[in-house]
């Protein structure tokens, strides 16, 4: 198995590029956060599993804006983008779709375990 690090747009681009890429939305409803609704789960419908993972459940990643608050503590603000890993099984194809919003980052903020 290995990760494809998506980044989309947004969650609308988010959804529907991996549904342009075969992925489906399991019938469940959203979850809301106070930063939004999470993304749906979401499994291959043809090609084999591929398990999908909104980062932190939003697709937002925080990163450090290199300023402190009171406490010294660093101050987050949102990377730009919706945030999508997809754990596929070796030699999978990244469908086209897809294939244009891979990133490679250096230091991944969500991983699978």
């Amino acid at each position: 198995m290995r990760t494809i690090f998506l980044r989309f747009t947004d969650r609308t681009e988010a959804l529907a590029l991996l549904g342009a890429a075969g992925l489906t939305a399991v019938p469940r409803t959203e979850t809301e956060t106070e930063t939004g609704p999470v993304l749906p789960p979401l499994v291959m419908t043809a090609a084999g599993p591929v398990y999908p993972d909104p980062v932190f459940g939003t697709g937002i990643v925080a990163l450090p804006t290199g300023a402190l608050d009171a406490d010294g503590l660093p101050i987050l603000a949102p990377a730009e983008g919706c945030h999508v890993n997809l754990l596929a099984p070796d030699g999978w194809v990244v469908p086209e779709p897809l294939a244009v919003k891979q990133v490679s980052p250096d230091s991944p903020a969500c991983v699978f375990a």
